[in-house]
């Protein structure tokens, strides 16, 4: 008899921490935390990097449910190579890095193979390894993959550089 009690009240305690989890505003859960970028093959800083993350959380009903966005940020990487990014303790993050010269840093996806990247944990003190583009890539599948990762995103920063790079095409 108690274990069935027992059953209940921790389903009521679930039910109540996910009703409390969406009524709280996703500004009480977010703070800063500094990443910095570098080059892959030499760790120097790479200052002048644009940022992109966006935050999104479903929303809806089971089956209804949609994609809200919590928050879009950019920022521009400082001269050491440094920059503060949002995090929220729940949602779903995509994060992109570019620097012309550099291949286009992505938390989704790694180019030119268009592979799944695994293996990135967001947390403070984070360090993006940027990649030098090399001769034997496109650079139109490189402006291709850039304007993939940063399709239906209001990116002004991004914008500015995708210009920049079909230049050199």
């Amino acid at each position: 008899m108690k274990d069935r009690y027992k059953g209940c009240l921790i389903l009521i305690l679930i039910l109540a921490a996910w009703v409390i989890a969406a009524l709280v505003p996703p500004e009480w859960t977010r703070r800063m935390i500094t990443c910095r970028v570098v080059d892959a093959e030499t760790g120097e800083p790479i200052g002048g990097a644009a940022v992109y993350i966006y935050w999104s959380k479903l929303e809806g009903s089971i089956g209804l449910s949609h994609e809200a966005t919590i928050e879009r940020f950019e920022d521009v990487s400082g001269e050491q190579g440094y920059t503060e990014i949002p995090k929220y303790s729940f949602g779903r993050y995509y994060m992109v890095v570019y620097k012309r010269d550099y291949v286009c840093w992505s938390s989704d996806k790694i180019f030119p193979s268009w592979t799944r990247r695994d293996s990135f944990n967001l947390k403070n003190g984070v360090t993006i390894s940027m990649e030098r583009f090399r001769p034997e890539y496109s650079r139109k599948d490189h402006v291709r993959f850039i304007r993939f990762m940063t399709v239906g995103r209001d990116v002004s920063i991004f914008n500015d550089i995708i210009d920049q790079e079909e230049v050199l095409e």
